[in-house]
């Protein structure tokens, strides 16, 4: 049972990794033809950086599901390596974004 909630959050996890990438695609060419046609890209740099913080969240997630598969949850057991994967998820929860604004796990934890 528990296996097959580590595999379900951990397939969850991947495929919001998966549908990020073609939504940062998307945006890295828009900047392109606005920049191309001389049009201001700054709000459209920042939503793409919202997307790279974001991706980097994610992946920060998928790592820690990675490495701490009997945990199913953020729960009180900690080894050295879970602590590692815990801070490494903790940290880029609390990103700084350009603009002074934050980027919180909540972002990306209420993904469907």
């Amino acid at each position: 049972m528990r296996d097959d909630m580590h595999k379900g959050h951990l397939a969850q996890a991947d495929a919001h990794i998966a549908r990020s990438l073609p939504l940062i695609a998307k945006q890295q060419a828009l900047i392109e033809r606005l920049e191309r046609d001389g049009f201001d890209t700054c709000e459209a740099q920042r939503l793409l950086a919202l997307f790279e913080d974001a991706l980097e969240l994610m992946r920060a997630h998928s790592e820690l599901i990675l490495r701490a598969p009997h945990l199913g949850t953020l729960g009180s057991r900690r080894s050295g390596d879970d602590a590692h994967a815990r801070s490494r998820f903790a940290a880029a929860s609390s990103t700084t974004l350009a603009g002074g604004g934050r980027l919180r796990s909540s972002t990306v934890v209420g993904i469907k």
